[in-house]
Order: structure tokens, then sequence, then C-alpha cells
């Protein structure tokens, strides 16, 4: 499979504005920061007195207090602002990844929609997880590619590498497989399936069923009840409920980062989308489930996934573990927008990206 001259065409009217958005957003968030999101939950108050810390290059921690509802990131200590060699690898990495990942999807013989990926990493939440570099963004980048490909043998090679590089990305993805195979299986069919599904959400996100959930976990070997109590007690658990917490999964797509940089305009574009694009998703379902479209099915199965991970797992309450949603909800947009969608949706919102941090 090789680039055509078209995508060829969109890809060096899309490069050029991904490096102006990544440049300005990652000079200026402190080093070592992506939206994991793992820091939004650990705030080590108790410890640091501050809500936020980092590792500058000496190893000292860049300690500072950032307001959840402040936007912009201007009261960064200079010592905690990353050099131009820091920026450079990252974006040189991340880029790398990029095309390495597409280079092995199509060696295995899929077909890649190269207008849905690039939609998928013109998100800042997107892009900055692959920028991380590790084992866990090769995780991220991988179930992106793979998540639009038939489930065939050849399926399960990208899907054990997956497993090898990030267990955590490996235990959503694989989980959300199996979620959509059962509902299109046993429930696409049924007329009432919708609201049986929509129902079913409800009782398993309500107090009784999170008391049923720890007696199951009392009569497991090991250490299960003890770490969930654990989890229960976690930051992300105690002040979010189930819902709150299925939202700013959202929002952190566009760029709600745990450093509370807010990139105003890529957060509210995105937001928007997704909200639009799942509002027509449950609005057709409840019109006719049995008869809508796979993609509709597609979209109401990611909402009610996302919803009853955050609600059993509250520490998978992070946007990195659920990245290979996007491009659902891409062709979505796509089928609902038209071709126009495209290159207009990528301008605005990695402008939109590169002007935020002003």
């Amino acid at each position: 499979m090789t680039f055509s001259r078209i995508h060829l065409r969109n890809l060096t009217r899309v490069v050029p504005l991904f490096l102006f958005s990544m440049l300005m957003v990652l000079f200026n968030l402190p080093l070592g920061d992506e939206p994991d999101y793992g820091y939004r939950v650990a705030q080590l108050a108790d410890i640091l007195g501050s809500s936020y810390y980092r590792l500058d290059v000496a190893g000292d921690v860049c300690s500072y207090s950032i307001g959840v509802f402040d936007f912009g990131f201007s009261g960064v200590p200079a010592h905690c602002v990353p050099n131009f060699d820091y920026i450079a690898l990252k974006i040189l990495t991340g880029f790398a990844l990029f095309f390495t990942t597409y280079a092995f999807i199509s060696i295995l013989g899929f077909r890649v929609d190269h207008r849905v990926m690039y939609l998928t990493f013109c998100l800042p939440g997107v892009w900055s997880a692959i920028l991380g570099a590790g084992l866990e963004s090769v995780a991220i980048a991988i179930s992106s590619f793979l998540i639009l490909q038939r489930v065939s043998y050849k399926f399960f090679i990208p899907l054990i590498l997956i497993f090898l590089c990030d267990f955590g990305t490996g235990f959503i993805f694989s989980s959300f497989l199996l979620f959509r195979f059962i509902v299109f299986r046993f429930f696409r069919t049924v007329s009432l399936g919708f609201l049986i599904l929509i129902g079913m959400t409800l009782i398993l996100t309500s107090g009784l069923s999170d008391l049923a959930f720890l007696s199951f976990l009392k009569v497991l070997p090991g250490n299960a009840y003890e770490v969930y109590l654990y989890i229960k007690e976690l930051d992300s658990y105690e002040k979010y409920d189930t819902y709150e917490r299925a939202f700013s999964v959202l929002l952190m797509a566009g760029g709600w980062f745990p450093s509370h940089l807010k990139l105003v305009i890529p957060v509210l574009l995105s937001f928007v989308l997704f909200t639009f694009v799942s509002s027509v998703a449950v609005w057709r379902s409840l019109r006719g489930w049995s008869s809508c479209s796979s993609g509709t099915v597609q979209i109401v199965c990611s909402l009610i996934f996302i919803v009853l991970i955050v609600n059993f797992f509250p520490n998978y309450s992070n946007f990195k573990y659920y990245v290979f949603l996007v491009p659902l909800f891409m062709t979505y947009s796509l089928s609902l927008f038209g071709s126009n969608f495209f290159l207009i949706f990528i301008a605005v919102i990695t402008l939109g990206a590169g002007l935020s941090v002003f």
C-alpha cells in the first residue's frame, strides 16, 4: 500500500500546521508534560503543598500551583520550561512513531483511511500521547490504526504487540473489541436493544451495582478487593462522579492537560464535535436501533463503554486509554459533514492549538 498524490498533497498541507501547533504548545508546557493524565490523579498536595509538579533537567522538583479554571500557562518557572533540543526530539520521535506504525499496519495488508487518521492525529490530546515516545505511545498508535480493521488472523499480531508494549492500553482496547462484538451479536437486531443497553448502563453505574461489585471482589483470590478500595480513595474517584469522569475524557482530547493548560479552541471544538456526533448517534438509535448504520452503533458502543470503564475503574479515566476511539468519531463525522470537513477541521484545530497558548 502506498500514498497516492492526493494523500501526499494533503499531508504537505497538514504537516506545517502540526509543527506550528506542536512547537507553540510544547514550548509552553513544563518538561515531560503529556496529557497523562496520571498526574491529574496524583496531585501530591500533602507532600509538595502544590497542585502540580515535575522534575527539571537537573532532577529538581518544579513545584507550583495553577488553578483548575486558569487558562494559559504564564506562571511556569523558567527552569521548568523545556529547551529546543527536547522539543525537537519529541517531535522527531513522534513523527517517526506515526510513520513506522503506518508502515507496520500497511505491511500486514490492512487498508488505512488517510483522512480519518489525519483527523485523529490533529487533536492535541492524541499527538501529545504519540509524542510521549515510549512503549505506551507505541501501543496507543497501533490501537488507533487497528480499530477500523476487520478482525482476522493477522489482527492478533499487532494486538499482541499492544499488550507487550503496554498492558493497560491492551486491556482497554481488547475490552472494547469484546464489548462491541457482544453489542453487534446480541443487541444489534433487537428492536429495543438500545433501550436495554441504556437501562443496563444506568443499573451498572448505580450505587447498588457498586456494592454488588465489591461483594464479588471479596470472594476473589488475591488482593483485588484491597486494590479496589485503594482506587476508590483516589482523588479522581472521590471528587468526580462517573459521568463527570466520562465528560473529562472528552475534554482531554482537545488539550485539557494535567498541568491545567487549556488549549481553548481545540478543547471547545473537539468537545462540541464529540457531543454533536454522539447526540446524532443517540437520536438515530432512538428512531430505529435495528435499522441504523453500523457507524451509529459503534458511536453508541464507544459512549457506553467509556461510562462503564470509568465507573468501575476510575484509574482509567484518562484520555490516553481511549485514543483508539477517535477514528470511529472521525469516520462518523466525515459521513455527517462530507469531505469539506477534512481540511477545515484540521486547519482550525491545529491553528487554534498554537494560538491558544498566547
